[in-house]
């Protein structure tokens, strides 16, 4: 029977795929022209939708419990990967097949998540609950401030969306996004197994790092 870590890290794959296959199906609704049909009526947005829904309710919270958090990060990568690969393919969008650049980048993001699978740490990642709420809750503080900063300068001052700040401070956006969503699945999951106790105290704590969670996950991909 394979390590946790080893299920988990396929578990994570497999998340990554349901999502870069949701994001193109939404792409493909918007190409197709379904933003002007009725909500029912427009299925490939709502299978989408799907594939993203079952990767955070039900890949992602599998995940998060029995593979170490800093061995996930990295794994995000790969969302990028499937989505480029299955572009070039054809099937779900209009053909778009890579440029030299992208497939070296390609490249690069598979050899640093085959590095970081083989040689990272591979226990259950879930260190002792106090020191870690304490972590989650200064790196979640930090992030969601500067995010919500950043909505409100480009709000007020109106930073052009084809500008070189607006793409590099939304970027930064979309990463504390999703920073502050692994650490709270991460949070949520390790609080739900491990946690002794069945008082409100661990209740209200689960709550209160599910909101962020799932506030920052549509965010991320608005970003």
């Amino acid at each position: 029977m394979p390590e946790p870590y080893v299920f988990g890290i396929m578990m994570i794959i497999c998340g990554c795929f349901s999502s870069a296959a949701g994001m193109l199906l939404m792409k493909l609704s918007s190409d197709v022209g379904e933003h002007e049909q009725p909500l029912w009526r427009r299925w490939r947005w709502g299978l989408g939708f799907l594939l993203l829904v079952v990767n955070a309710t039900a890949i992602d919270l599998i995940a998060y419990g029995i593979t170490p958090l800093s061995l996930i990060a990295p794994f995000a990568g790969l969302t990028i990967v499937f989505s480029t690969l299955i572009a070039a393919t054809g099937l779900l969008t209009e053909r778009e097949l890579p440029t030299p650049r992208s497939f070296v980048a390609t490249l690069l993001v598979l050899a640093g998540v085959t590095i970081v699978s083989v040689f990272g740490p591979h226990g259950d990642g879930s260190p002792e609950i106090p020191r870690m709420t304490t972590t989650s809750v200064c790196f979640t503080a930090g992030s969601f401030g500067y995010t919500l900063g950043w909505l409100v300068v480009s709000k007020v001052f109106r930073v052009s969306p084809g500008s070189a700040a607006y793409t590099l401070c939304s970027s930064l956006a979309s990463a504390c996004c999703g920073m502050i969503t692994q650490v709270a699945i991460k949070q949520v999951c390790v609080l739900s197994s491990g946690f002794p106790g069945q008082g409100p105290r661990r209740c209200q704590t689960i709550h209160a790092f599910a909101l962020p969670a799932a506030l920052c996950r549509p965010a991320q991909t608005r970003n």
